[in-house]
């Protein structure tokens, strides 16, 4: 039976941050991984990582997501496709939404894509945390998350009213952004952590991994930032053997600085979460 000292799992550096977590009392003292019953696992990409630091996503041109505070509100309302024959798919969407304490709740939606005309989603959100495309064929176009404003074509003309990205013109079927939160019931244990970079030119990437509580403006840093070689050191795998946890009601982000332009940047974060029994 799980309890304050992280009994419900095989994996002892898990039952040890459980345990420690459990001790904080901070959040509770009942946390476990195994009543959760969940892994994350979240895939980004940067294809033009610049010596401007920015966040490993694919939506281009984009530095960093516009992130909602509780004042703002639930605006994440729409989502579109560039191509008018994008209309016999859907996207799952798993997000967050504000509740009346001003905290995360979780909440996954199926929405049917309708071509480049704008659909409004059954919940509103203030966070995309991951989103993929399921039908009967593939995307023709690319798919935008977004707050309700001007587009053109099915595209948002304002980037920093985008929530949720797929390139779907690139082939993909899924978000690749570096961001995850937690709901207000529930931890996340960070278990590795995966960069590549990939270049022919002799460059280097330094990534960045930071978190904050909901409400604040001030991010910190969750591991030390990881600096890699594009000839000598492309790939790195982060597999602590002290395990961090993300705790209720955070953002996480990653994001990259490059020695030039254009270099393509990727990571792979791999987590469980953890929940609070009754």
């Amino acid at each position: 039976m799980p309890n304050q000292f992280g009994s419900d799992t095989d994996d002892p550096q898990v039952q040890r941050t459980i345990a420690e977590f459990n001790r904080g009392r901070q959040f509770g003292t009942r946390w476990s991984v195994a009543f959760a019953s969940e892994s994350a696992v979240r895939f980004s990409e940067n294809h033009a990582t610049g010596q401007i630091r920015q966040q490993i996503w694919d939506l281009p041109g984009q530095d960093y997501e516009n992130l909602l505070q509780p004042a703002d509100g639930n605006l994440i309302d729409t989502v579109s496709s560039s191509s008018v024959a994008d209309d016999a798919q859907a996207v799952v969407i798993d997000g967050m939404y504000f509740d009346t304490d001003l905290q995360f709740q979780r909440h996954e939606q199926t929405v049917p894509l309708n071509g480049q005309a704008s659909v409004t989603l059954p919940q509103p959100l203030c966070r995309v945390n991951n989103m993929f495309a399921v039908g009967p064929a593939k995307l023709t176009g690319n798919v935008y998350v977004y707050e309700t404003g001007v587009t053109l074509n099915g595209i948002p003309s304002d980037f920093n009213l985008v929530h949720g990205f797929i390139d779907g013109i690139g082939g993909s079927m899924r978000q690749l952004k570096g961001a995850v939160s937690t709901a207000r019931n529930e931890a996340l244990v960070f278990m590795s952590i995966i960069f590549t970079v990939t270049s022919k030119k002799n460059e280097y990437v330094e990534f960045f991994i930071e978190t904050r509580s909901i409400g604040s403006a001030f991010w910190r840093n969750a591991f030390v930032p990881i600096t890699l070689n594009t000839l000598g050191n492309p790939t790195v795998s982060i597999d602590p053997r002290v395990l961090n946890t993300m705790p209720p009601n955070s953002d996480l982000r990653i994001s990259a600085q490059a020695s030039s332009d254009d270099i393509p940047a990727h990571n792979i974060l791999l987590g469980l979460y953890a929940k609070e029994e009754p």
